[in-house]
């Protein structure tokens, strides 16, 4: 069974402090959305794994742990801080036009060995929630540290409702670990939940008395995933190449294996903008929904 962390933080390859961007990377970390005991662990494993990657890059891999995102996409346009990151689809979605323009090699964080993965909307069978319609006045368990289920969620309930979610349930719980979504609507703390396929999947196989008592409402395309990484198109292409060249080869992956485990991660692929064009779509919809409320 895994640990089920979802992404609280962002990786990204930065500047040293003293500006420089074409000859080392840094690592930036953002997880303070994390409890402080998966943030303490997640530290100490990515310093440790950052040293040891430092030898096979060949070039210093600092690491910074940051508190937020407001200066994010700022700082990395100016190409003044970042040569690299790592942001939620959230973030991606929300800047994607800034982002491609001043981007390359972009590649994805899986958290399921299918890579993009499904989310489900789950509910509990006593609700008597059928479809998206009996979603009216009921109660629903929401991830405190991940946007994209939400969005998804209001996605759905604006196509039938033409208004946001807020508006529709009547009460919304927040949590912090997936595991607890499926267990609030098992032991009927709410009526519904959204999760991610691998979540469900996973924890059924553990209990499968899970599928006895829920039901799966409707569920996505397989469009989503867990993080999504570019570089600057200033950085250095000798930079760039040996970095793509340890996600090839398989040490990058082998290397973050441990943070992968705590932060219920799979493995990093690269990817292209063009395969991201799915969830694209998916949200110039959402947007449009949102135009018409």
């Amino acid at each position: 069974m895994k640990t089920f962390r979802t992404l609280g933080f962002i990786f990204i390859m930065v500047s040293s402090l003293s500006g420089n961007l074409l000859n080392e990377y840094t690592l930036a970390v953002s997880i303070y959305k994390l409890d402080n005991a998966t943030q303490n662990r997640a530290k100490r494993l990515t310093l440790k794994t950052a040293k040891e990657l430092s030898k096979t890059l060949k070039r210093k891999l600092n690491v910074i742990f940051i508190k937020d995102e407001e200066t994010l996409l700022k700082d990395y346009i100016n190409f003044n801080k970042y040569n690299m990151m790592l942001n939620y689809p959230s973030f991606y979605l929300q800047n994607r036009d800034k982002l491609k323009e001043n981007s390359v090699n972009p590649f994805l964080f899986y958290n399921s060995g299918t890579q993009k993965t499904q989310y489900y909307l789950i509910a509990n069978k006593k609700s008597k929630i059928k479809d998206i319609s009996n979603l009216t006045n009921k109660s629903f368990s929401a991830l405190s540290i991940d946007e994209n289920y939400v969005t998804w969620l209001d996605y759905l309930i604006r196509k039938e409702f033409n208004t946001s979610y807020n508006n529709i349930v009547s009460k919304v719980k927040k949590v912090h670990k997936n595991d607890r979504l499926l267990l609030d609507v098992y032991f009927e703390k709410v009526d519904f939940t959204v999760v991610s396929k691998v979540v469900y999947d996973d924890i059924s196989l553990l209990n499968p008395s899970i599928k006895k008592k829920l039901h799966i409402v409707t569920k996505s395309e397989p469009i989503f995933f867990f993080g999504l990484g570019v570089f600057h198109k200033s950085t250095p292409k000798e930079l760039v190449d040996k970095f793509q060249e340890i996600i090839d080869n398989g040490v990058f992956n082998k290397k973050f294996s441990a943070v992968f485990r705590l932060l219920n991660m799979y493995d990093i692929q690269k990817t292209s903008f063009q395969e991201l064009e799915s969830v694209d779509r998916f949200y110039d919809e959402y947007l449009k929904l949102k135009r018409k409320e």
